[in-house]
């Protein structure tokens, strides 16, 4: 895998362990990997078992926001995540 910053995993086994601390948490995060200074985080909207109809809910900030405010990101992406599959659900 393609290091994009000295933070970004190019291994396997490094990106299967921090997509399972994500789903631990609540939250993917990726910190500085792909830009440095950059941060980003994201919720699943639809986990659907068919990779190309799961739909994800992400926003990007200065990696240092993002760490001191990761709990309320979280929260908010978490309730807009909810809303959306409400009105993806309500759909005809």
């Amino acid at each position: 895998m393609r290091a994009f910053t000295a933070q970004t995993l190019t291994t396997p086994e490094a990106f299967e362990a921090d997509l399972a601390a994500g789903d631990r948490r609540g939250m993917q995060l990726e910190m500085g990997q792909y830009r440095q200074g950059l941060g980003c985080a994201a919720v699943l909207v639809s986990s659907d078992k068919d990779m190309e109809r799961r739909v994800v809910l992400a926003c990007a900030m200065p990696a240092a926001e993002l760490m001191t405010t990761a709990r309320v990101v979280r929260n908010r992406l978490a309730a807009v995540a909810k809303e959306l599959s409400d009105a993806m659900a309500a759909e005809p």
